[in-house]
Formats: structure tokens, sequence, C-alpha cells
């Protein structure tokens, strides 16, 4: 073995030091060192640590490895290519990941009133006042829609020509430029001859958006093993979720558009099979302009997660299927209170705020919770890899002003 030819060489240093010629040379402890048997028997030694690893990995991955394998599913494989999360609806998840992802810079997506000039920068005392503007518009709604426009000019109350009063907005991600020309017929009366005046062009339109939060669910017996051991389960399968932080807490993705959709819930991943958590849908102005009115926020949610009974939930299931989702609705009751009615006149008059105060207060960012709950895993399914899908239409206005001097002739 290699401790007795360790001892070998050891005694024949010592007899090399006890000749009279002096101590042993390096070529000499080398030809020692390199000696046939002992590299024979390091090579082994080696060898034989490979074969006990070997063994060992089989132990460890061998009998989920081939239980896969056997049923011809071999997304288990823990390497860096591999996500070991079999796809829920892989077919409609890959639809709703690709349209966030193929949308996530693209410059072309919304409204924008590009211009709103006059057509001079002074004006004579009682003569038309005319002003051009121009709007770009794309959207990723499978119908086109349109926007509705209005022209405004400070001290003006006589009639007025807009053309056209609505714009179009194509969907499918297709781009439209229109011109917009705002006449203000009777002009001005003398009062306000040396004045400059402000003109706005206001603009109202329907806007989609879509949102998507990857969601991994594994049994709990599974993810228990994972946090006693004090090991990450990503880690272990040797995966990286886009999307998700060293907490393991997912950030959802969305389409660009005038309001930022989120979905998010502070519960880190992956989830496992009983798991109570609490879901936030939210909506962030994310454009200049203000969110108008809410015509529909839904919930696209998998089989294998339900809300949870007798308790809070903003949301409540309309009894629809897209495939294996469950399209859950924004109550009405809630849009209402929350959105619609949260700046009208009424309600401006009872918290005694004005509109521009209200909106900043109350539009700029709203919440939607709902608590769910995660079902139980077949037996065969130990990983599960599916998503939440949130959609919103909704009206948001923008506007540009510009101003004119007023002459006397």
């Amino acid at each position: 073995m290699v401790e007795d030819r360790w001892n070998e060489i050891d005694d024949e240093i010592t007899d090399i030091e006890s000749d009279p010629e002096g101590e042993p040379t390096e070529e000499q402890i080398e030809d020692m060192v390199n000696s046939p048997n002992i590299s024979r028997n390091i090579f082994n030694i080696f060898g034989l640590i490979i074969v006990i690893g070997a063994i060992g990995a089989m132990f460890f991955f061998g009998p989920k490895l081939y239980a896969n394998i056997k049923d011809g599913d071999v997304s288990f494989i823990p390497d860096n290519i591999k996500n070991p999360f079999s796809t829920i609806n892989p077919d409609q998840f890959n639809t709703y990941d690709s349209i966030v992802k193929d949308n996530e810079e693209n410059e072309n997506l919304g409204v924008e009133i590009i211009s709103f000039e006059p057509l001079s920068n002074s004006f004579f005392v009682g003569s038309p006042i005319q002003f051009r503007g121009v709007i770009k518009s794309s959207s990723l709604s499978e119908e086109d829609s349109f926007a509705s426009l209005n022209c405004e000019l400070e001290n003006y109350y006589g009639e007025f020509i807009i053309d056209p009063k609505e714009v179009e907005i194509p969907g499918e991600n297709k781009m439209k430029t229109t011109d917009v020309l705002c006449s203000f017929e009777s002009g001005v009366d003398s009062n306000f001859a040396g004045d400059k005046l402000k003109a706005t062009l206001n603009l109202n339109y329907e806007f989609y958006t879509l949102a998507t939060y990857d969601t991994y669910i594994m049994k709990k017996s599974e993810y228990d093993l994972f946090v006693n051991r004090g090991e990450n389960p990503f880690d272990e399968y040797g995966f990286k979720p886009e999307n998700i932080n060293t907490n393991n807490v997912m950030r959802s993705s969305t389409t660009k558009g005038p309001i930022n959709l989120a979905i998010s819930t502070i519960t880190s991943q992956p989830f496992y099979d009983g798991q109570e958590i609490l879901f936030i849908i939210s909506l962030k102005e994310d454009w200049d302009g203000n969110l108008w009115q809410l015509k529909n926020l839904k919930l696209k949610i998998p089989e294998e997660i339900d809300p949870k009974q007798d308790t809070f939930c903003d949301f409540v299931y309309s009894e629809d299927m897209e495939g294996n989702y469950k399209i859950y609705k924004l109550k009405e009751d809630v849009m209402n209170t929350k959105v619609n009615n949260a700046c009208s006149p009424e309600m401006l008059e009872i918290i005694g705020l004005s509109e521009e105060r209200c909106i900043d207060e109350f539009k700029t960012e709203i919440q939607f919770l709902c608590r769910f709950v995660i079902s139980d895993l077949p037996e065969d399914q130990e990983l599960l890899h599916t998503s939440i899908v949130a959609e919103t239409n909704y009206f948001y206005e923008i506007e540009k002003s510009t101003s004119i001097n007023i002459i006397n002739v």
C-alpha cells in the first residue's frame, strides 16, 4: 500500500544520510516518489474516489430520474440548461409570455400627442384661431379602438370645430399617425387684446395591458426536505428563473403602456401545496396623463391555485374558463369605488379636494388584494411550472397645451 511505500522511502533516505557521501539529492528523492508502485497506488485511490462519488449521485438522483425517464419525461435532470419544473398549459403560457417579452421595449405602443401648435403665434381680435395637432397611436388589442378628442381655448365660449372628432388606434401592434385640426371660429373679443391665452388638446383613449407572473410549485414534502437542509431548491436543481431576486421573490412582467400592471407577493418561491398566499394586483400610472376609467380587470388563475374560502378578495370567479385557466373579474363595486367614481364631482364635494389633488392621492397607484391557496399536487407530480395572468382594458386621458397672443386690430 501507499503507506508502506512511504515508509520504504523514509528508510532509503535514512540510509543515504548515513552514507559517508552525505545527504540525498533532489533527483534521488524525486525518483523514489515517482516509483511505479506508488504512482499506481495513488491512481487507484483517485479512481476509487470517483467511483464512490458516482454511486452517491446515483443514490440521490437515481429513483427520481428513473421515474421521470420511465414516463418519458427528462425535465427533472438538474443541469443549468433544463428547467426541472414541468410546465402546465405550455401553449397558453408561451403565448402570454411571448406577448410580454416581444413588447417590453416596443417604442411604438401607446397613444401620444406628438405636437399641438397654433398656425400662427398671434391672432387678431375676432378672427378665427386655429391649431394643428399630430397624434401617434398603436395598441396590442386584437381589435381596433378609437380615441375621442376635444379642444379648449382659454376665455373662449363660442362654437369650435375639431376634425376628426375621433382617432383610430389600430390593434395588433400596428401604428398610425393622424393630423388633427382645431378651429375657434369666432375668435375672442377686444377685452382680451394683449393677453396670452392657453389652448389645450385633450385625448381620451382605450388601451389594453397584459402582465404575467411565473409560478413554481413543489410538493410540501419535497419543499420541507430542502428547508431542513438549509438549501435553495432552485440552486439544487441548477435552475435560476427569470425575474426572481436573491430572496426568491418573483417579479411580474408587463406589456408597455400608460398603466404598469403588476402581480406581486412578498412570499418567496417555489410555493408548495397547501400554502396560502396574498397576491396584490396593482395599477400604476407610467406615462403622462391620468387613468380616467377602468373598463375591466381580469385574472387568469391556473387550476392548481384557488381563492381562499371565507376570506377577503377583490375578485370574483366569473364561471368562465380559458383552457385550464379560471377567469376571475374585479368586483363591480370595488372597481367603481376605487377607480371610476373615486374623483367624480359628487365625491370631490364630499372629500373637499380638487380633481387634480384627488387624482394624485387616489388614482396614481391603485391596489387590489386576494388571498389564494395552492391546491394539492397529483401524486406523480413533484415540480410544477405555471403562470398567473392579468389583463385590463381602460380609458386613459392625456393632453398637450400651447399659447397664443391676441392683437387688437
